[in-house]
């Protein structure tokens, strides 16, 4: 009499997709648009974080959520290297689109074939090109930090918040200054956002016509 087995519970966990030869175009396409809607989850939570009263919450939150944008901002940037790779056929060229100063020479070598493309790997990587330091210098060994800049240097808001505490008319005013930067701040990241999300889901477009083309 063969013994039942005990059934698993049911549970959410990450998986790995091998993927076949035939379907590295594809894979390629749908990892590049996947890495689009993560960046655009970071939209939604920059205006969730204004609907937070607290100042001190408000900004932990933004500079947790502009950190995390800089992660997909990376993310995304590989994606369409791993994309452009796959459709040219061609590792190192689609890497040398990364920097800025190599990326006309390499785009112009894949241009002859794949012409579309290069225009909207181009401009995308074009979009990316204002976060390269801060993505390079928020590191494993070194963070980035979300002060208040003034003439006399950048500042902790909290630091700044904690010691104006027993002055109400003071804090009340850096309070408000605050609530208006970080305003600024999430527009500017929206903004920034939302040019990245355009040049990208074109390119998707392009890249969509190529890894399925019409018979």
């Amino acid at each position: 009499m063969k013994r039942k087995q005990a059934k698993k519970p049911s549970k959410l966990q990450f998986y790995w997709y091998e993927v076949k030869p035939i379907e590295v175009k594809g894979a390629a396409w749908g990892q590049f648009v996947g890495s689009i809607h993560r960046l655009l989850d970071i939209d939604e939570e920059l205006t969730d974080a204004l609907r937070q009263r607290d100042i001190r919450k408000r900004l932990r939150r933004l500079t947790r959520i502009t950190e995390s944008y800089l992660y997909r901002a990376y993310e995304l940037r590989e994606r369409v290297v791993n994309l452009l790779a796959v459709v040219s056929g061609d590792v190192a060229l689609a890497k040398a689109t990364k920097n800025p100063k190599k990326r006309a020479n390499a785009l112009k070598k894949i241009q002859g074939s794949h012409g579309a493309i290069s225009s909207g790997v181009d401009l995308l990587m074009g979009e990316l090109d204002d976060d390269i330091f801060n993505r390079n210098t928020h590191t494993h060994e070194q963070f980035l930090n979300l002060g208040l800049f003034t003439c006399n240097g950048p500042f902790d808001p909290e630091d700044v918040l904690m010691e104006l505490e027993n002055r109400p008319d003071e804090y009340r005013a850096m309070t408000a200054l605050l609530r208006r930067e970080a305003r600024k701040l999430a527009d500017e990241y929206r903004t920034r956002i939302r040019s990245v999300r355009d040049a990208a889901f074109a390119l998707a477009k392009i890249a969509d016509s190529i890894r399925s083309p019409k018979k």
